[in-house]
């Protein structure tokens, strides 16, 4: 009987077999896996809300739990797993990743992070939190309500990071010649300037300043044009860059970059 007790324990030790009763220990029941998502786009790079958003990141890292896990990612036009998951006995490795991030010029969207989210968290894991930092920018929501939903199972937090009173801020829509005037550039700025304040619209046209135009000090409008006449560009193709100054809290905004390609008109 010993022996045939013995064949029988090395067939199964090679067959490894599963066991239907087999459960997972009591301390993977109440773990819970922390995905720290960072808002990465440019509104993050005004004012303080990006040392604020680096803050909230670290004290959800304090906050875990003995059996909890740890999971950084960064969300612009792009999702990147940072670190993890890792276990709270190795969340040194996390606090050591913030400190590689920061801020690009990129835009997000949350309907595409929200979408992509069971491929980077996975579908075989604990009970989960999503914690999204950001600085909830209108310009980021999706056209489609329902894509703002979280994977099955997955619990949203919004980790509010932007100001109460958000800094006022213009910036350079765009650039292009006008449709009234074949010599005239039309420059279209957004954004509000703060109350008081003179911002200049400076203009340039393959390196060389070809004109500067003051604009409105009134805060409350949102959307301004300006056209700058009598440029003549020339035939072919030209490099036009257009300068806000002074700078705001935004500065990364203030310029915009173009080419235009101007063609002579002809007689029909």
């Amino acid at each position: 009987a010993l022996r045939i007790a013995l064949l029988l324990l090395l067939v199964f030790a090679f067959a490894q077999p599963m066991l239907p009763w087999r459960t997972p220990p009591l301390e993977a029941r109440d773990r819970t896996l922390h995905v720290m998502v960072l808002d990465t786009s440019l509104s993050m790079q005004q004012g303080q809300r990006w040392e604020r958003a680096l803050e909230k990141a670290r004290e959800l890292i304090d906050a875990m739990k003995p059996a909890d896990q740890g999971m950084i990612v960064t969300a612009d036009s792009r999702i990147r797993v940072v670190r993890g998951p890792v276990n709270q006995s190795a969340v040194e490795e996390l606090r050591t990743a913030l400190t590689s991030l920061k801020p690009t010029a990129a835009r997000l969207d949350y309907g595409m992070l929200m979408t992509s989210a069971p491929s980077w968290i996975g579908t075989e894991r604990p009970a989960t939190q999503l914690h999204l930092i950001t600085d909830l920018q209108q310009s980021a929501t999706p056209l489609q309500f329902a894509d703002l939903e979280p994977p099955e199972g997955v619990k949203l937090v919004l980790e509010d990071i932007g100001e109460t009173a958000p800094a006022a801020n213009q910036w350079v829509k765009s650039v292009g010649p006008s449709g009234r005037d074949s010599a005239a550039l039309d420059v279209q700025v957004g954004g509000a300037a703060p109350a008081g304040t003179a911002r200049t619209v400076a203009v340039s046209i393959d390196g060389k300043e070809r004109g500067r135009q003051t604009l409105s000090s009134n805060a409350a409008a949102l959307d301004g044009r300006v056209t700058f006449s009598g440029i003549d560009l020339g035939a072919g193709t030209h490099r036009v860059n257009v300068l806000l100054e002074p700078s705001d809290s935004l500065p990364q905004d203030d310029q915009f970059h173009a080419v235009i390609e101007h063609r002579e008109p002809h007689a029909l």
